[in-house]
């Protein structure tokens, strides 16, 4: 199945999707969206720094389980370590006419020798010298 468009991001207390005059707001948790005017009270104004959503608030964890809403988006994909991210380094089509690519990986903090430290974001990623060659078919 194929992953939904990260611009549709359903807002988390309305669950409606918007239009581009309605501002949202991006859990540095979670990553979900939120309305401001559906938050409790509505914000004005953006909020500087990171922010939180009431559900990673309440959350023990700090970071809200998954929508159970049946839409498969990049990020929660992405941080359910089900997609990596690589950067293409080139690309080439062979003499079989397959077209294939090199990419550099990146990799998540807790998939360094360190593990997440404080001062990580949560979308925080590392370019790593770890590359290959793939078929252009499985991006």
């Amino acid at each position: 199945r194929d992953l939904d468009d990260d611009e549709l991001e359903p807002c988390g207390a309305c669950g409606e999707c918007g239009d581009e005059d309605d501002v949202m707001l991006e859990c540095d948790a979670c990553l979900r969206g939120w309305h401001m005017r559906c938050l409790h009270p509505p914000l004005d104004e953006v909020p500087e720094g990171e922010w939180y959503c009431p559900k990673c608030l309440s959350s023990a964890t700090g970071v809200a389980a998954p929508a159970e809403n049946g839409r498969r988006m990049a990020h929660t994909e992405f941080l359910a370590g089900n997609l990596h991210l690589c950067r293409i380094e080139c690309i080439w089509q062979e003499a079989n006419g397959k077209f294939m690519f090199v990419g550099r990986w990146f990799a998540t903090p807790e998939e360094t020798h360190t593990g997440r430290q404080a001062h990580h974001s949560r979308r925080e990623v590392f370019l790593t010298n770890n590359t290959d060659e793939n078929c252009v078919d499985s991006l």
